[in-house]
């Protein structure tokens, strides 16, 4: 059973003794029990406190329970209301259950009993605490609520806001800002979370490959259909389908994603029968997708279909005061990992990673700070920080491009192929992403590698 321990009590009764008698027994239970001798008192107590439960007594001078139940159902819906009386009339009764009463106490009051009610009123309200303060825990381990910064709480606010919900969601941002980890939070957040998730990454594969895999291919004359004819969707119904990058498919198919979500199903290529599929879909871009459905670029009526609600991540070079932050985070989980103490970061190491630029963002900070803790010592210092920084750069990371531009050319051709193995370093060397750094498709990315020998 939940504990009561934390909500607010208002106890409404007009006989003085009682009224001290029952709430010190309810404040044994609950820490906060407020009193009032009526309904017009209780009101204003309600306006000022916004108590979690009222207990009232029915007959009162001035306003009685029964008015101040009807008032209630009326301004505080959300409020349960257990009333008490020493009078057996079914017509209060009747009343009483007309006006939704969360339980009916007689007099002489049964502390036990009314506890027991309390418990069995509070058990909506302490769930939806327990939701709400899991998911708050969720974006801290996602990383996504450290720090102070004014737009990432409000980001915060909105995931919780909508995660439980079927709205579709488009997750835009800079390689690195964590849209996958915010995507992954919504569906476990969702009342879809005991479906699964597919990830359709919109890079990796031809727009052909990723239609069969979805849609299915029906095959064979006069073969009954199987499941695997269906493709991955009908796998996936009741679940979240992720896009990752829509704006890489050809219209064709974005079309046939709309119709998938207008109509939740679709027809298996070949095949003549419809089968059903419900998905919630989540959409991470780089890209502004409003305004290439604009240049007619993207459909303009998926666009509209996928972005019930936009969440835009800011890059980490817009949350420079939550750095310190971050990294502390950082230094904890990669200690741990290592087994080692926690090392404390020097005021002047902390401003030389303030002052980068961090075109990997939240996940270049991540792996630059698992790299500084393996190397460091009790105290990571500002020279620890420009030794590994150098190191990153000479085995794969990059760290303040603008340090490092080639010194002996400055041939178009150098200039881009510096500018790829540059994406590359702060990748950790995932083409998928370097391609997204540059702002470049990835069969581009790839014939560039081709060209240049990379």
């Amino acid at each position: 059973m939940y504990d009561i321990s934390e909500l607010t009590i208002l106890y409404v009764e007009d006989e003085p003794e009682l009224r001290d008698h029952v709430g010190y027994a309810l404040q044994l239970h609950i820490d906060s029990v407020v009193t009032a001798a009526n309904g017009q008192e209780a009101l204003e107590l309600i306006r000022l406190n916004r108590p979690d439960i009222v207990i009232s007594d029915i007959r009162m001078p001035v306003m009685d329970g029964l008015e101040l139940t009807a008032l209630l159902r009326h301004k505080y819906p959300a409020i349960p209301v257990i009333l008490c009386t020493a009078f057996t009339d079914t017509g209060y009764l009747l009343k009483a259950i007309e006006l939704g009463v969360a339980a009916y106490i007689s007099k002489p009051i049964d502390t036990g009993r009314l506890v027991e009610a309390i418990k069995q009123a509070a058990l909506p309200i302490l769930q939806r605490r327990e939701i709400e303060h899991f998911k708050t825990e969720a974006l801290r381990a996602g990383g996504l609520m450290i720090g102070d910064n004014p737009a990432m709480k409000a980001l915060g606010r909105k995931i919780t806001q909508v995660a439980d919900s079927n709205f579709s969601v488009v997750i835009s941002g800079e390689t690195g800002t964590g849209k996958s980890a915010v995507a992954e939070l919504l569906h476990g957040m969702s009342g879809r979370k005991t479906k699964r998730m597919l990830t359709v990454n919109c890079r990796s594969r031809s727009a052909e490959q990723l239609e069969v895999e979805l849609f299915g291919k029906a095959t064979g004359r006069g073969r009954p259909m199987t499941v695997r004819d269906g493709g991955v969707l009908h796998e996936i119904s009741g679940g979240t389908l992720l896009l990752d990058a829509p704006e890489l498919l050809p219209l064709p198919l974005q079309e046939r994603i709309l119709t998938l979500l207008e109509n939740k199903s679709y027809l298996p290529g070949g095949g003549t029968v419809a089968l059903p599929c419900d998905v919630r879909v989540v959409t991470l871009t780089t890209a502004d997708l409003g305004k290439e459905a604009a240049q007619g670029r993207f459909s303009g009526n998926l666009w509209l279909r996928l972005s019930d609600v936009v969440l835009n991540l800011p890059p980490l070079r817009e949350r420079t005061a939550d750095i310190a932050a971050l990294c502390r985070t950082f230094l904890g989980q990669a200690a741990d990992d290592l087994g080692c103490a926690c090392p404390e970061l020097s005021p002047d190491a902390l401003s030389l990673l303030q002052a980068e630029p961090w075109p990997g963002n939240f996940r270049q900070l991540k792996q630059f700070i698992r790299r500084a803790v393996f190397h460091a010592g009790a105290i990571i210092t500002a020279d620890d920080v420009r030794a590994n920084i150098a190191e990153a750069v000479g085995t794969g990371g990059v760290v303040g491009a603008k340090d490092f531009l080639p010194q002996q050319s400055y041939k178009l051709t150098d200039l881009e192929q510096w500018a790829i193995q540059r994406a590359m370093h702060a990748t950790g060397g995932k083409k998928m992403q370097a391609a997204e750094l540059l702002g470049i498709s990835y069969n581009a990315f790839k014939e560039k590698i081709r060209r240049y020998g990379m």
